[in-house]
């Protein structure tokens, strides 16, 4: 009698925080994160929702590594990021992440799709022209969107 395959396994979540706490220090003690744990599937949309200092923008900010978490693990895509030297998670935030703020951040002496490109020369890439329409298809989206208040999107390649 023939045998049936084994049951896939799941795949391993694109996003995983485990036990994640943030705690911002002073004579009294902040904690903006205590003990998250969240994972969050390839291809899965999220939305974070709260009260203004319920610690939405502190997650987005460990997850695109803008900030560390006093203690916990972020992972994504099976990286686990907050043990990333700064060099590494310099080119993580250029390379994989795309962050767009409440009020954008962008160089007020560069245009808006300058802005967009930027990370692309950093990364020593000359082709930011031919992705031209990209950035103008992100700036377009943006705009679109502008009524949302933190948009958070990760992007994983093969390469």
């Amino acid at each position: 009698m023939p045998r049936a395959a084994p049951a896939p396994l799941s795949a391993p979540p694109a996003i995983a925080c485990r036990d994640l706490r943030k705690e911002y220090g002073g004579s009294t003690p902040i904690v903006a994160l205590d003990g998250v744990n969240l994972d969050v599937s390839s291809g899965e949309f999220l939305s974070v929702l709260g009260p203004s200092g319920g610690g939405k923008s502190t997650l987005l900010h460990l997850l695109g590594g803008i900030d560390r978490a006093t203690s916990g693990t972020v992972s994504v895509g099976g990286r686990e990021i907050g043990s990333l030297p700064e060099k590494d998670l310099t080119l993580y935030r250029r390379r994989d992440v795309g962050m767009v703020f409440q009020f954008f951040n962008l160089l007020p002496h560069l245009t808006v799709s300058e802005n967009v490109e930027l990370p692309r020369l950093l990364d020593g890439r000359d082709d930011a022209a031919e992705h031209a329409d990209i950035a103008e298809q992100t700036i377009s989206a943006i705009s679109a969107a502008s009524a949302l208040y933190v948009v958070f999107v990760l992007r994983f390649t093969a390469a």
